[in-house]
């Protein structure tokens, strides 16, 4: 690759005022410049806005709708003048090579690097590298190995902007994984090159979208997307997309269930019944969807109590203590 690349870094930001200032000290520091950070504040109604005035003249700042981080993210895009594009979220912060490792990969047929990451609580207390616990994670050619696993994480990208010209940027429609769709999108027209160390802490804490109750309907919605958007993909990835599809209908009419949210329960059953995902099992699900609340309810209470008297019972192999 020809040059120094002009690397904007992308952050949106909502209600994050706690975590902002640590991330955008990260690009600073970096070991490679960077020629511009752009926030993106998401209608935050915490202090988020003083964090970001200590910065004065260092970055950009955007006034998002409170649409969400796509929108934020694609407002960021499009606003960017580099020709290069590195994501970073506003709870997360950057290992000070993190820049200057994955330009070095970049060339004509490589225009997506990635990097492994740190995940916990505490940036005093990591966890192991994350990577080391996914079996699919891959480079080069890595449409089909990432369908079956995300390896991706968001902060960990850096990629050639004038990809997302046929790809389209992110769908402000998903709310969960679309971080996912993006990535098998851009897979299919460009190598992916992965720096094998940690280049990214990631802080694990109640606000991700994955603690979310809402979270199995995204899951859902993301599955049909994906399987709409690669419906011309060869068999065997056609086939696990529905196959994923299916399970992710299953699942969330189970956890509607366990809401007790019976109009939830009952569209998922009976969307999952006609992707003929295991019709015993969804069929009796939603036969229990259709019986009143108080039924369900008092069934799901007999189900908690048996399990945890299963626990407490010496002989029963799924004792814990």
């Amino acid at each position: 690759m020809n040059g120094t690349p002009a690397i904007s870094v992308i952050i949106p930001c909502r209600n994050m005022g706690a975590f902002v200032g640590a991330a955008i000290d990260s690009v600073f520091g970096q070991t490679h410049g960077v020629h511009e950070v752009i926030v993106v504040d998401d209608r935050s109604e915490d202090n988020t806005a003083q964090v970001l005035a200590t910065f004065d003249g260092r970055i950009t700042v955007l006034g998002g709708p409170g649409r969400g981080s796509s929108v934020a993210r694609n407002l960021g895009i499009l606003a960017s003048t580099g020709d290069h594009i590195a994501f970073l979220d506003a709870d997360d912060f950057w290992l000070p090579t993190k820049i200057e490792k994955q330009v070095k990969l970049l060339n004509a047929d490589c225009g997506f690097v990635f990097a492994d990451w740190y995940r916990s609580e505490s940036p005093d207390n990591p966890s192991a590298p994350r990577l080391l616990g996914y079996s699919q994670v891959a480079e080069g050619e890595v449409f089909s190995n990432l369908l079956r696993e995300n390896f991706v994480s968001t902060s960990s990208v850096l990629l050639r902007k004038d990809l997302l010209a046929h790809t389209g940027l992110f769908k402000p429609k998903l709310i969960g994984g679309q971080d996912f769709d993006l990535w098998l999108r851009l897979a299919k027209r460009t190598q992916f090159a992965w720096v094998r160390e940690p280049l990214v802490f990631m802080r694990g804490h109640p606000g991700n979208i994955t603690a979310s109750r809402q979270y199995p309907y995204y899951l859902a919605r993301l599955w049909a997307e994906v399987l709409q958007e690669h419906s011309d993909a060869k068999t065997v990835d056609l086939a696990y997309m529905r196959a994923r599809y299916g399970k992710s209908l299953y699942d969330a009419g189970r956890h509607a269930v366990r809401l007790l949210d019976v109009a939830m329960a009952r569209h998922h059953f009976a969307l999952a019944w006609r992707a003929r995902h295991s019709p015993a099992l969804v069929a009796f699900w939603y036969a229990v969807a259709r019986m009143p609340r108080w039924l369900m309810s008092w069934l799901l209470r007999l189900k908690r109590s048996a399990v945890r008297i299963g626990r407490l019972d010496p002989s029963d192999p799924r004792r814990t203590g």
